[in-house]
């Protein structure tokens, strides 16, 4: 009994007729390769919700190419996959590819891996294909139709050590496991109401399941035996592997890239020798549409600031290429792929007057999907020109700005310098440039957060006009000696200014059972400014086999719901500064008896209390209407991974884990931030502080506190 389904992703953009530069060729030694990714899953995907689910896919998608373990190609979402052969050095390399969600125990989320080895060889392109297998283990249930008579109220619970999934009734749904590393087996109970009231309970362990293998449960009952009402419960379990049935294709949105140059930097025009510049437009099927949107193109007497080339007559088109902008359009049908090689010719821009102009490029292919790029060209003929400065790299005290030498000629670039000042002054501060080929840089450094700049590019005899940037402001923590303090019904405590909610804390799932685990503390010993702190103290809650363990804890978030014993939390308040480290105030003493959830448990490892930072992107998960950076699920163990599934997202962190104080009183700390990124400004912080370090395991020791006071970002 085979289940046999099949969905296709297919992440690569196009495979262009010529590269992305008009003379390039390989070096010795060197081969290339075309990556093809697809995903083989054991779904349908229902036709309403199709594009969002492959889009999805797509989108969590992450390649790896590697040599010798060390990472040399690295692809985050179908959109960055190469549209265009990727030249690498000949030799053996490693592709491996993931996709979706490793949730531990989920009705929907699925997990995907692939690993091809391949070989590169001097002048040959390697296709290498990444077909991501479902790497979950899969359980579903399937009830007998005499169960009803001797059973009411019956589920079957199954899971490990890291999340479980409970079918309640004849629940059709199929249920996604990640195996821990710690655990390869499913661990199952069945329980249900006999007609005289009793519960009946059997349960088991499925040892050393396997990935991309469906345990599919059938519960029947037999009779002549007395085990319920004169049957008998029967369970087998057909273990079968999850094959291919239907194929879905997704295509990656069209890719427009500059032909030798980023579209990213201006390209610098001399008005007396202007050059040719092209655009390559690259798509996984028919292109549609391509706009070209430029204000100058009616001042030069064409009909349209806007005209859209596939589709203008004949006779509109000869007006365009007459001007100097010409195009080239393939498509083959056969790969159902295309390219367009977009060309401004030298005669465009000799009738362009001096100055910024940009033109914008729109692509949508035959599915509607599109992408826009900007080319912008600077027409001057000053011997150097200042770039626009990049909003990434504008930081609260520091920036870095960037120049281009357009005439080298009698040119002492030793005396290309930086000068800058607030806006509205005549303060001028000069930083000496580093000259690079044509370009020139220099580091600002000592800014005002919060403040407007002006810089100019300078040499011995020749000033630029000056471009404007704003420095970031110095945010701090909101009530962040935790001085203030309110109480909501079913939250218990929490450190709050006024209606302004920045902090949340695991209070209300602990107020289940009566009581808070995170307090304000006025004791003096305790408290560095102010009259007060934040005191975090780990401990069982509950009464004998009816509680759990839970460790002290606040957040920049909010605690959005309880089930049963666990929590369901939003990490992550919106934040667009980027702070070097954190500094506080904290002090940790370890508690006594170890538990490990439910139980006591001496094997679990001394206990450690833990603050963390991190800088976030824009992606965001949502619950009941609300949304966040990081959705936390304690119940299925899914947890904030900076270092695994979450890392993508990941702009800068940093943590510090806390041993037992070793002298009394509180003791200044530093987190200091590593950035993994500094192309992007975060869109969201992450902080969380623990009293105990695996408190997101509900494992730690009873009367583990940790207290932080003053905590404030160094910039």
């Amino acid at each position: 009994m085979k289940n046999l389904k099949y969905l296709f992703v297919a992440s690569l953009a196009a495979v262009a007729t010529v590269g992305c530069s008009d003379d390039r060729e390989a070096l010795s030694g060197e081969g290339s390769f075309m990556i093809e990714a697809s995903v083989n899953a054991d779904i349908k995907v229902k036709p309403t919700s199709r594009a969002a689910t492959i889009d999805d896919l797509g989108e969590s998608l992450l390649v790896w190419i590697s040599q010798n373990g060390k990472v040399v190609r690295q692809y985050i979402g179908a959109a960055e996959l190469p549209s265009v052969p990727v030249t690498l050095l000949s030799g053996s390399y490693v592709a491996e590819a993931w996709a979706g969600d490793s949730a531990s125990a989920d009705w929907e989320k699925q997990y995907f891996k692939a690993y091809v080895p391949f070989d590169i060889t001097p002048n040959n392109q390697t296709e290498v294909k990444l077909v991501c297998k479902i790497a979950n283990v899969v359980a579903s249930v399937e009830y007998g139709d005499e169960i009803d008579n001797v059973l009411s109220d019956y589920t079957l619970t199954v899971g490990h050590d890291r999340g479980q999934l409970t079918f309640e009734g004849r629940d059709a749904r199929k249920a996604y496991f990640m195996m821990p590393s710690t655990d390869k087996n499913l661990a199952w109970t069945l329980t249900g109401k006999k007609s005289d009231g009793t519960i009946f309970t059997r349960s088991g362990v499925l040892e050393n399941v396997l990935p991309a293998h469906e345990y599919a449960f059938k519960i029947a009952c037999a009779e002549n035996n007395d085990e319920i009402g004169g049957g008998f419960i029967k369970i087998e379990i057909d273990d079968t592997e999850i094959e291919v049935k239907e194929e879905y294709q997704i295509v990656a949105a069209p890719e427009i890239k500059g032909v030798g140059f980023d579209l990213a930097d201006p390209v610098q025009m001399d008005p007396d020798s202007p050059e040719r510049t092209s655009l390559y437009v690259t798509a996984a099927t028919a292109l549609r549409d391509c706009n070209v949107q430029c204000d100058a193109f009616t001042t030069l007497g064409l009909p349209d600031n806007n005209p859209n080339l596939m589709r203008a007559t004949e006779a509109v088109q000869q007006q365009y290429r007459a001007a100097g902008i010409r195009w080239e359009y393939v498509y083959q049908e056969d790969k159902d792929i295309s390219n367009l090689k977009l060309s401004f010719e030298e005669e465009f821009f000799a009738a362009l007057p001096n100055g910024v102009h940009t033109v914008t490029v729109t692509a949508a292919d035959i599915n509607g999907k599109s992408a826009t790029e900007t080319l912008t060209v600077n027409i001057s003929s000053a011997p150097i020109a200042i770039s626009a400065v990049a909003d990434a790299g504008v930081w609260a005290t520091k920036a870095t700005v960037d120049g281009v030498i357009r005439n080298a000629e009698g040119l002492d670039t030793s005396s290309i310098k930086f000068s800058y000042a607030p806006k509205g002054t005549m303060t001028w501060i000069d930083a000496a440039a580093t000259v690079s080929g044509t370009g020139f840089s220099a580091e600002l450094t000592g800014l005002e957060p919060g403040t407007t700049y002006q810089v100019v590019a300078a040499t011995a005899d020749y000033t630029s006009d000056p471009v404007e940037f704003t420095t970031e402001a110095a945010r701090q923590l909101p009530n962040a000696s935790f001085e203030d303090w309110i109480t909501v019904d079913k939250k218990g405590a929490i450190p709050q200014t006024g209606s302004f909610e920045f902090w949340g804390n695991g209070n209300q799932g602990a107020q289940t059972l009566g009581k808070d685990i995170t307090e304000k503390e006025t004791d003096a010993a305790y408290v560095t400014e102010g009259s007060a702190s934040i005191r975090m103290r780990s401990q069982f809650v509950g009464v004998g086999i009816f509680g759990k363990f839970a460790a002290g804890n606040v957040f920049a978030g909010e605690y959005l719901e309880t089930q049963g014993t666990d929590g369901i939390l939003g990490w992550g308040r919106e934040w667009t500064s980027r702070p070097a480290a954190l500094k506080g105030y904290a002090r940790y003493e370890r508690g006594s008896q170890k538990y490990n959830g439910t139980k006591k448990d001496e094997s679990v490892a001394d206990d450690l209390g833990i603050v963390y930072v991190a800088l976030m992107d824009d992606a965001t998960e949502s619950y009941g209407g609300k949304t966040f950076a990081k959705i936390v699920k304690t119940k299925t163990v899914e947890l904030f991974e900076p270092d695994g599934k979450d890392a993508a997202h990941v702009i800068a962190y940093g943590r510090i884990i806390f041993e037992p104080s070793a002298t009394p009183g509180m003791a200044e700390f530093t987190v200091n931030l590593d950035y993994r990124r500094t192309d992007i400004r975060p869109s969201r912080l992450i902080l969380v502080a623990s009293a105990s370090k695996e408190g997101d395991y509900f494992k730690g020791q009873n009367g583990s506190t940790l207290w932080l006071d003053d905590l404030r970002f160094v910039y």
